[in-house]
Protein backbone atom coordinates (compact mmCIF):
# COMPACT_ATOMS: atom_id res chain seq x y z
CA UNK A 1 0.00 0.00 0.00
CA UNK A 2 2.80 2.64 0.96
CA UNK A 3 5.34 1.21 -1.38
CA UNK A 4 5.01 0.83 -5.00
CA UNK A 5 7.35 -0.22 -8.28
CA UNK A 6 10.00 -1.20 -5.77
CA UNK A 7 13.15 -3.01 -6.84
CA UNK A 8 16.39 -4.02 -5.39
CA UNK A 9 19.65 -5.43 -6.76
CA UNK A 10 22.00 -7.70 -3.69
CA UNK A 11 25.35 -7.38 -4.22
CA UNK A 12 28.27 -8.18 -1.55
CA UNK A 13 26.27 -10.77 0.45
CA UNK A 14 28.03 -12.86 3.22
CA UNK A 15 25.93 -14.80 5.55
CA UNK A 16 27.56 -15.67 9.04
CA UNK A 17 25.78 -18.84 11.43
CA UNK A 18 27.27 -19.07 14.82
CA UNK A 19 24.67 -21.94 16.71
CA UNK A 20 21.16 -20.90 16.52
CA UNK A 21 21.97 -16.96 15.05
CA UNK A 22 22.72 -15.68 11.81
CA UNK A 23 23.61 -12.82 10.40
CA UNK A 24 23.70 -11.25 6.77
CA UNK A 25 25.16 -8.36 5.53
CA UNK A 26 24.89 -6.57 2.13
CA UNK A 27 25.39 -3.88 -0.50
CA UNK A 28 21.45 -2.81 -2.80
CA UNK A 29 20.86 -0.79 -5.35
CA UNK A 30 16.90 0.02 -4.54
CA UNK A 31 14.27 1.99 -6.94
CA UNK A 32 10.91 2.52 -5.52
CA UNK A 33 8.10 4.82 -4.39
CA UNK A 34 7.04 5.67 -0.33
CA UNK A 35 3.75 7.25 -0.11
CA UNK A 36 4.19 9.41 -3.21
CA UNK A 37 7.91 9.59 -2.88
CA UNK A 38 11.09 8.47 -4.62
CA UNK A 39 13.75 6.64 -2.72
CA UNK A 40 15.61 5.06 -4.80
CA UNK A 41 19.57 5.07 -3.84
CA UNK A 42 22.14 2.91 -2.69
CA UNK A 43 21.65 1.20 0.81
CA UNK A 44 23.78 -1.18 3.29
CA UNK A 45 21.66 -3.67 4.53
CA UNK A 46 22.09 -5.67 8.11
CA UNK A 47 19.52 -8.24 8.63
CA UNK A 48 19.46 -10.83 11.83
CA UNK A 49 17.98 -14.17 12.00
CA UNK A 50 17.07 -16.89 14.56
CA UNK A 51 16.60 -20.36 14.16
CA UNK A 52 13.54 -21.54 15.68
CA UNK A 53 11.76 -25.06 15.86
CA UNK A 54 10.22 -24.80 12.22
CA UNK A 55 13.00 -22.63 10.68
CA UNK A 56 15.06 -19.47 10.35
CA UNK A 57 12.98 -16.15 12.02
CA UNK A 58 14.12 -12.74 10.43
CA UNK A 59 14.57 -10.71 13.90
CA UNK A 60 16.07 -7.34 12.76
CA UNK A 61 16.89 -5.44 9.64
CA UNK A 62 18.64 -2.11 9.55
CA UNK A 63 19.14 -0.19 6.62
CA UNK A 64 21.61 2.94 5.93
CA UNK A 65 21.71 5.03 2.63
CA UNK A 66 24.66 5.60 1.10
CA UNK A 67 25.35 9.08 0.18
Amino acid sequence: KHIKNFYLKITNLAIHVYDGIAWATYDGNATGIRNGEDFSGNFIYTGIFVFEDSGWKITHVQESKVQ
